[in-house]
């Protein structure tokens, strides 16, 4: 049975939101062992990025931990836009099976697909990258030519919101401990 829980923190402090929304996201999994977890932050966090992974995968003991930076953030009980925010969802069950993608350039949708039809198992794939320098459509284009019609969900990371910031419109996505500005990363659910 799949197990989950949801948790959310708009506290300034990257470190303190990623802790308490967390804690807020295991309480709905009970005993059950983290299967993988999803992490979103916005834009204001993005210099905790890396110490904020690190923290969720020591907690829940595994690198299969996806995510991005955004504009905002939300979960069932709160939306964070322009403000700082934290997102968790945590998944867990007997019979999920999660593999980590990570793939950069132009050729990533084939890459991803390529590695999707290599598992021949009937899968769901979460995809996050940058719309700055990758082209999301092309990609899911990619991934359907090559893997067939498989569920994909995702979204595409943004950063501060420039030109209204002070800097530039870097983005991030992670897997595990991978941290980039430039890739796609994936969770291949089975």
């Amino acid at each position: 049975m799949l197990r989950s829980g949801a948790g959310h923190s708009n506290d300034a402090d990257g470190m303190y939101a990623v802790e308490a929304a967390l804690s807020e996201a295991m309480k709905g999994l009970g005993d059950v062992a983290v299967d993988a977890a999803f992490l979103f932050l916005t834009y204001h966090h993005m210099g905790d990025a890396a110490a904020m992974v690190d923290v969720v995968i020591d907690r829940v003991e595994t690198e299969a931990v996806f995510g991005c930076s955004g504009m905002g953030v939300l979960t069932d009980a709160r939306e964070n836009d322009r403000e700082p925010g934290v997102a968790v969802l945590v998944l867990g069950g007997d019979h999920l099976e999660v593999t980590s993608l990570v793939v950069e350039g132009d050729d990533a949708g084939v890459r991803i697909g390529e590695q999707m039809i290599a598992q021949g198992t009937e899968d769901a794939l979460l995809v996050l990258m940058c719309g700055i320098y990758s082209n999301p459509a092309a990609c899911l284009e990619q991934i359907a030519e090559i893997a067939g019609n498989v569920p994909v969900v995702g979204g595409v990371a943004s950063g501060n919101p420039w030109p209204w910031g002070s800097t530039s419109p870097r983005t991030l996505q992670w897997c595990g401990r991978w941290i980039g500005e430039h890739g796609v990363v994936g969770a291949l659910l089975t």
